[in-house]
């Protein structure tokens, strides 16, 4: 029974009504067929609805038994997605380089991680790039470009559909907004830099000019979860401006409840 009643929870409105109409024609058909007249033309004309309703039935529960697995291997599906986050990307970026860029930054004197709201600066990028490291750590720019790898990796996934995007935007799209924008006057400057070397490209074993597809990953899945987050907070604050109204509104009704009936307000708290 269980398995039935899953099937016609998949059924649309309309198929719904053709089976409960299939049924009653199978039902009026049966009872035609015992109480009617034993004859061949009978038996033909109570037979032709009964085959439509049969052809009906058939044609729907297959139809909802199809769509019923394909609902499934998608759950199946996302489920893979998720874990597939889990296993590769439950660290992003991974904690050893977003350790090293942090020692970095506040070598150079900035305390607040980068974010959408603090980027890094025109100068801070400057000296980030021209930075040329020391025998404890690495220059700053392949400190950066290591973090920034693992959240372009991320992205990647997603979109092409390892990661489930839903699921990656609800747990990872703050920070990932931070990392995009936060890091978006370096991550210029990288771009850059690759620019002026295809220009400036010589010898005969030099590569042609070809694109190159610096961190888009993460700037086209920041762009998009951004708009997502702006729409939802526009959402969200409507939904609190009808949440206030109604509240203030149930508040007023009280008082003018109170300025009515005092009395019976009086008497329900008194004393015994």
């Amino acid at each position: 029974m269980g398995r039935y009643r899953a099937l016609w929870k998949t059924l649309k409105w309309y198929e719904r009504v053709t089976l409960r109409l299939a049924a009653l024609i199978l039902a009026a058909a049966a009872v035609a067929w015992f109480f009617g007249s034993e004859t061949l033309e009978w038996a033909v004309h109570v037979s032709e609805p009964a085959f439509i309703a049969i052809g009906a039935l058939s044609v729907i529960l297959v139809w909802a038994q199809v769509r019923s697995a394909s609902v499934l291997e998608r759950e199946q599906n996302i489920w893979k997605r998720v874990l597939c986050m889990h296993e590769h990307f439950n660290d992003v970026p991974r904690p050893e380089r977003a350790e090293s860029v942090r020692r970095y930054l506040l070598e150079i004197g900035v305390t607040n991680p980068p974010s959408a709201y603090r980027p890094l600066t025109s100068q801070q990028s400057d000296v980030i790039v021209s930075d040329t490291g020391n025998e404890h750590r690495a220059p700053a720019k392949v400190l950066i470009t290591l973090y920034l790898n693992d959240w372009e990796s991320f992205c990647g996934a997603i979109a092409i559909g390892a990661v489930d995007e839903d699921y990656a935007r609800d747990m990872e799209g703050t920070r990932l907004i931070d990392a995009f924008f936060g890091y978006r006057e370096v991550i210029n400057r990288f771009r850059a830099a690759y620019e002026g070397d295809s220009k400036s490209s010589n010898g005969s074993t030099a590569a042609e000019p070809f694109a190159h597809k610096l961190y888009i990953e993460l700037q086209e899945t920041a762009l998009k979860w951004h708009l997502s987050r702006c729409a939802e907070l526009k959402a969200q604050e409507k939904r609190l401006a009808a949440v206030n109204q109604e509240a203030d509104a149930k508040r007023a009704e009280a008082k003018r409840q109170e300025r009515i009936f005092p009395k019976a307000r009086d008497r329900d708290h008194g004393d015994f």
